[in-house]
């Protein structure tokens, strides 16, 4: 006899058959729940963007072509119109008028005819004298105002446009500087006619000093821009008179 140990029980055979038997129990139960199991709402479905691809797209351009310059010369500009110029300033007060002097001349009388008498009534009557022989002039009036000098003007000239000095070149001294002050006789047009220095002063290291003249050629530049300066004219009784003023020039050498 073989070993009962050995030997399964018949309890034991069915033990397989049963684990195999829930586990197929438990498969369709789960396979159940996937089948019959209620839909849940999840909400609207959500829009599915496709992934975008990048393009690269190639473009030929032609390059731009330059002409060539032209060998004639540009067009001058248009010449500007009246209403494009500049407006053209002039000094004020200009003296526009002209000075007319009156010329007085003798006046001759024109002669008399003489009466007519008969040849029978008395003697012949004598002949008519003749225009008189002219004088000497009349003397003439007081100059006008334009020609007269006044000494105390109701307004006296004023300055008006300044004239700088030219330092001379190759002066017979170096570093010059020094003033003036320069006597103008200043016309009825506003214009410098005559011009006299009645007072000289150099600088001598930054200190002033008199002395009664300058160098020949700086004396001459003083002259020379003292009667470059533009005055407005002098007025005495409403009228344009010539006048003295004064003025400073001051030369110092270039730098």
């Amino acid at each position: 006899m073989p070993d009962a140990a050995r030997l399964p029980s018949r309890r034991d055979r069915h033990a397989v058959t049963r684990a195999l038997a829930s586990l197929a129990a438990s498969l369709g139960l789960v396979v159940a729940a996937f089948v019959w199991w209620p839909d849940v709402d999840l909400g609207p479905d959500l829009p599915r963007s496709a992934p975008t691809r990048e393009q690269v797209v190639f473009e030929m351009v032609e390059p731009t072509r330059q002409p060539p310059p032209s060998a004639l010369p540009p067009a001058p500009p248009p010449a500007p119109t009246p209403s494009e110029r500049p407006p053209v300033e002039v000094p004020d007060e200009r003296l526009a008028e002209e000075i007319v002097r009156d010329i007085e001349l003798p006046v001759v009388p024109a002669p008399r005819p003489s009466p007519r008498r008969s040849p029978a009534i008395g003697p012949p009557a004598p002949p008519a004298p003749g225009p008189p022989a002219p004088g000497p002039p009349a003397p003439s009036g007081p100059p006008p105002a334009a020609d007269r000098i006044v000494e105390r003007p109701d307004r006296s000239p004023r300055l008006s446009g300044q004239a700088l000095p030219v330092y001379p070149r190759g002066a017979s001294v170096s570093g010059f500087r020094g003033s003036a002050r320069v006597r103008v006789l200043v016309n009825a047009g506003g214009r410098v006619t005559d011009a006299e220095i009645v007072q000289r002063v150099t600088f001598d290291r930054d200190r002033e000093v008199a002395v009664a003249a300058f160098p020949p050629e700086f004396d001459a530049a003083v002259l020379e821009a003292a009667r470059r300066h533009v005055f407005r004219p002098a007025r005495d009784g409403g009228e344009r008179v010539r006048a003295y003023a004064f003025i400073s020039v001051s030369l110092d050498p270039p730098e």
